[in-house]
């Protein structure tokens, strides 16, 4: 019995020596390489996003659901854009072309952008 608990212990060791190594290879192999973080471009490749990925869209604002709330449309689909409270300072941007910077977020029934930044395109 002692015997097959010695075994077991010397086999918890050995396996536990290997996993450290290979995570020591993962870590180094990943210090070098330097990946850039993602950012959706798109509307539809927003949507299919997680919470907090990084955006930068271009679209049509095509209506206003709040004086910070609107609707963006770039062809590739429409996403709710929320932006601070007075951010927009009263700007009539319906129509106008937009390039929006922030980040997805998940509301309870939705996706939406919560915008850092919304600079109209002429």
């Amino acid at each position: 019995m002692k015997r097959i608990g010695m075994i077991l212990v010397l086999m918890l060791i050995v396996a536990s020596v290997a996993m450290s190594a290979e995570v020591a290879k993962t870590t180094d192999a990943t210090a070098t390489t330097e990946i850039a973080p993602y950012k959706a471009t798109t509307i539809a490749a927003a949507k299919e996003s997680g919470v907090d990925t990084a955006v930068q869209l271009r679209g049509t604002v095509i209506k206003m659901l709040k004086a910070n709330e609107f609707l963006l449309d770039d062809g590739t689909g429409e996403l709710m854009v929320f932006t601070e409270e007075g951010a927009l300072n009263g700007m009539d941007i319906v129509n106008a072309t937009v390039e929006v910077t922030g980040q997805i977020g998940q509301n309870f029934m939705y996706t939406e952008v919560e915008a850092t930044s919304v600079k109209v395109v002429e």
